[in-house]
């Protein structure tokens, strides 16, 4: 199984796939099967390794607050 690290530059790879103005949550920017197969704490992992990740893009990515299932909500520029 791959790191969460890894899972986290795949994410980061997936925005290029994404239109400007689309909002997501890393769980989007995987397909279903995949995410589900993911440990529960790798998949923590992920979603705080993207934090620390679109911090850095801002140019590209928005950061936007939690929604009702309590998961980050992005903002593609």
């Amino acid at each position: 199984m791959k790191s969460a690290f890894e899972f986290c530059m795949d994410a980061k790879n997936e925005l290029s796939s994404l239109q400007p103005g689309d909002t997501f949550v890393v769980r989007d920017l995987f397909k279903g099967y995949i995410w589900n197969n993911i440990d529960r704490s790798i998949r923590l992992k992920i979603g705080i390794l993207f934090f620390e990740e679109a911090k850095k893009m801002d140019k590209i990515i928005e950061i936007r607050k939690k929604n009702s299932s309590n998961q980050k909500v992005y903002k593609k520029k």
